[in-house]
């Protein structure tokens, strides 16, 4: 979990947020 990894998430729209969580989670 790196906090560039999190910047590029937030960059992105709130569907491939969640779409992100749900890989970390795996």
């Amino acid at each position: 979990r790196s906090q560039g990894a999190i910047a590029r998430t937030l960059g992105r729209s709130p569907g491939t947020i969640s779409r992100e969580l749900k890989r970390m989670h795996q």
